[in-house]
């Protein structure tokens, strides 16, 4: 019943039913989308400065803006990452590959 798609994480793992892949995709996309808008991403170097703002920046005291934006890098981050695991396990290739 279970399969296709075991996103390992640190706490467990995200279970993806056969058939509900297309709307998992389109789900992390449309999010995505969201965030990315929010976020200011226009072009790969847009992304880049997000990647860095998630990954190297200073975290700002929560309930600030710079907060929320760190915030909204990493889960921009965090889905790409499952969107793109997700992908390369319906094409059945290894992450980051």
């Amino acid at each position: 019943i279970f399969a296709v798609c075991a996103v390992v994480m640190l706490v467990g793992a995200v279970l993806v039913r056969r058939g509900e892949e297309g709307t998992w995709l389109g789900a992390l996309n449309d999010t995505r989308l969201v965030l990315a808008t929010f976020l200011g991403i226009r072009s790969a170097r847009d992304a880049e400065r997000v990647h860095a703002l998630a990954w190297h920046g200073v975290p700002a005291a929560k309930g600030t803006r710079a907060h929320g934006r760190r915030v909204a890098a990493l889960s921009y981050e965090m889905l790409t990452w499952w969107q793109e695991s997700l992908l390369c396990v319906l094409l059945g290739r290894s992450p980051g590959a």
